[in-house]
């Protein structure tokens, strides 16, 4: 043993690192989510009292709400549901950020002349006029018209963990609101499955993001789920990910039956959904990516770490040298655990110089 990891190897009994506990493993077992159901349907008293969907012959959202739920166990795989747990119907305008509120005769007169207010509601005051917290659920979707100012989707953390708020217009359809729940399922990925995200969502040869179909022309072609030219994709080898085979395959909008709805389903339904889990660079990735929409918190990837903190105890010290040494002139796809700090696939003098250059620096 060199005298060098022989200090070291004492050194780490002496001062053993801090321990640090790791994730569980989340299994395949399917989930089921509960949601809270709050729906602002003012009534007109111009039009005797009716309620707002009444009036402009719009959806009604109960209707919508069921069919979403209906969606999800398809889309998924069988993996997650969506229950409802809690259902309240506000019969007045939210409340937005500067306190502004419509009212039942400045509403339709606004709607009419494309001149409503484009405020976003006051989230913080809904959790509390509402009591969302005590509601004990894992999401809240919002019902309301046009401009009534929700977001498509909102994760906040006002009830000590994420709480997705999902907003939808009852005066779209099925389609629009599969279309929120596309976006929030492009910022989980974004931010819990690279690097394999900008893959699966590329537009030119993979499957595409929510406003651009496999094939279509950014820019040029957003919202255009009807194109009937043909496309070069392998986005049905995430079927079957990470192992494919991925052939490149042409295909064009009657694969979704050429609608939004029908796209955003087959979009989510090869959203990856198989069990185990693979190391990419210096990232696990599970293969259902479902667990990240599912178990969003329980899934967060940790900060960068220091530069040279191999075993990620906010400090650079002898610990992670023995580390690089027990690694080096090995070729690994580890990354900065194996002391390849710089990811270049092998452990050399190059990440050596980098842990010198923070031996000794905290978090």
């Amino acid at each position: 043993m060199p005298v060098l990891t022989f200090l070291a190897a004492i050194f780490l009994l002496l001062f053993p690192p801090p321990v640090h506990s790791q994730t569980t493993p989340i299994n395949d077992t399917p989930i089921t989510r509960t949601v809270f159901l709050l729906i602002f349907n003012p009534l007109i008293s111009s039009s005797g009292n009716q309620k707002l969907t009444l009036v402009q012959g719009w959806n009604d959202p109960d209707t919508l709400t069921a069919s979403i739920v209906n969606a999800f166990p398809d889309v998924s795989h069988g993996y997650l549901s969506y229950q409802i747990t809690g259902r309240q119907e506000a019969d007045y305008f939210p409340i937005k950020a500067s306190g502004y509120q419509f009212t039942d005769a400045i509403y339709p007169a606004c709607l009419a002349t494309d001149t409503c207010n484009r405020e976003l509601i006051d989230y913080p005051l809904l959790f509390t006029q509402f009591n969302l917290c005590q509601k004990n659920v894992d999401e809240i979707w919002l019902w309301a018209g046009p401009w009534m100012g929700f977001l498509e989707y909102n994760p906040v953390g006002y009830c000590g963990k994420t709480t997705f708020v999902m907003g939808f217009s009852y005066e779209r359809g099925l389609g629009e609101a599969i279309h929120d729940f596309g976006h929030r399922m492009e910022f989980i990925g974004a931010t819990r499955a690279q690097p394999e995200w900008n893959k699966f969502v590329s537009i030119s040869d993979h499957c595409g993001l929510v406003h651009y179909p496999p094939g279509t022309i950014v820019s040029v072609e957003e919202y255009i789920y009807d194109k009937l030219v043909p496309a070069s994709s392998d986005c049905n080898g995430y079927l079957n990910y990470p192992l494919g085979p991925f052939p490149v395959q042409s295909f064009n909008c009657t694969a979704w039956n050429c609608s939004q709805e029908g796209f955003l389903r087959w979009w989510l339904t090869h959203v990856p959904h198989n069990s185990g889990r693979s190391v990419f660079g210096s990232t696990t990735l599970y293969h259902n990516w479902w667990k990240y929409y599912a178990f969003y918190d329980q899934t967060l990837i940790p900060p960068p770490p220091l530069p040279g903190d191999a075993n990620r105890d906010c400090r650079v010290s002898i610990a992670d040298y023995v580390i690089l040494l027990n690694h080096y002139g090995q070729t690994t796809n580890a990354g900065w655990p194996a002391g390849d700090f710089n990811n270049s696939g092998t452990v050399t003098i190059a990440d050596y110089v980098i842990l010198l250059n923070h031996y000794g620096q905290t978090c």
